[in-house]
């Protein structure tokens, strides 16, 4: 009897508790989808290539900012479906072009017209989302001005070989960043873990037991890591051109 009241009173299990409860009204929201406007390609005003003859609504997911204190700021999530074509779909198939930094919610009506006739567009709506950070999404990232774009400053912050950052470049992107996105708080909170916590919210919203999940490049690390964070929850990965984790 002893040993099961200890087991009962572990420290930190009420605050976990209290903390799940508190994430229950982002679960249970109601995500309403309707008719929207093309989503823009990354850095313009409008699609580059002529947009994809389908039919797609759009909604928006929200989400916390942190996860850890959920009742403080929030993030919203840009969310665009195509719906299946068959009459029964077995559910909804999550996509994620890669990056770090792809809009999703453009690249849903692509797959959806490159898969046309695929037996995938008859069983499974495509869900495209923007993840936090980026696109449509709210708190979005803008990290250089539109002269610095012009003069073809590097987007990216991670060594891809063939420009060394020195600290202090390092820091005055951060600073930069964060004066320019919202604060250190969205910096803080627009990583993998963060982007793989709102899928999970998003899986549940879409009414979905497990996730469906496509993801290429960056979207194989998104997906991998889903995973881990949440195995029960996963009905089926394809992670193509994968990422070594």
């Amino acid at each position: 009897m002893t040993l099961t009241l200890l087991a009962a009173c572990r420290p930190g299990e009420e605050a976990e508790d209290g903390a799940a409860r508190a994430l229950d009204r982002f679960y249970n929201q109601e995500m309403t989808f309707d008719v929207c406007e093309p989503p823009p390609s990354p850095g313009a005003a409008k699609p580059k290539k002529p947009w994809p003859k389908v039919e797609y609504e759009c909604a928006r997911l929200e989400v916390p900012l942190n996860y850890e204190e959920p009742d403080g700021e929030m993030a919203q999530i840009a969310v665009l479906r195509v719906a299946a074509r068959g009459e029964k779909p077995v559910g909804s198939l999550v996509l994620n072009p890669g990056g770090p930094g792809f809009p999703g919610t453009s690249f849903a009506p692509q797959a959806a017209q490159a898969w046309a006739s695929s037996p995938i567009t008859e069983s499974f709506d495509l869900v495209g989302f923007d993840p936090r950070g980026v696109g449509d999404s709210t708190p979005t990232l803008d990290c250089y001005t539109d002269a610095e774009r012009e003069n073809d400053a590097m987007i990216a912050s991670f060594d891809s070989g063939t420009d060394d950052w020195t600290g202090q470049e390092t820091k005055q992107l951060y600073k930069q960043c964060a004066e320019r996105s919202g604060g250190e708080d969205t910096l803080a909170h627009v990583g993998t873990r963060d982007v793989a916590r709102d899928m999970d919210v998003l899986r549940e919203v879409l009414g979905d037991d497990g996730l469906t999940f496509a993801g290429t490049s960056y979207g194989t690390r998104l997906g991998a890591v889903y995973a881990e964070m949440f195995p029960a929850k996963v009905r089926a990965l394809v992670l193509d051109g994968a990422m070594d984790p």
